[in-house]
């Protein structure tokens, strides 16, 4: 929240979601893949996500680590 406020967007979206082409992420968003909610804001181009969300959704990809 300190880096990307409440919403994050364009280059630091697309490289949060794991994205190395803007291309990809195009893709995924027009597939309905991307894995969180994107939005766009009046007057400002691209897409958005809630950066709360973002972390959740980051945070639920991490397998469980196994205990030895």
């Amino acid at each position: 929240m300190e880096r990307y406020g409440a919403v994050v967007g364009g280059e630091a979206l697309r490289s949060l979601l794991g994205f190395n082409t803007l291309g990809a992420f195009r893709q995924a968003r027009v597939g309905g893949s991307l894995g969180v909610k994107v939005f766009q804001l009046p007057a400002r181009r691209g897409h958005f996500a809630l950066t709360e969300e973002v972390c959740a959704w980051l945070l639920a990809q991490r397998e469980p680590v196994e205990e030895s």
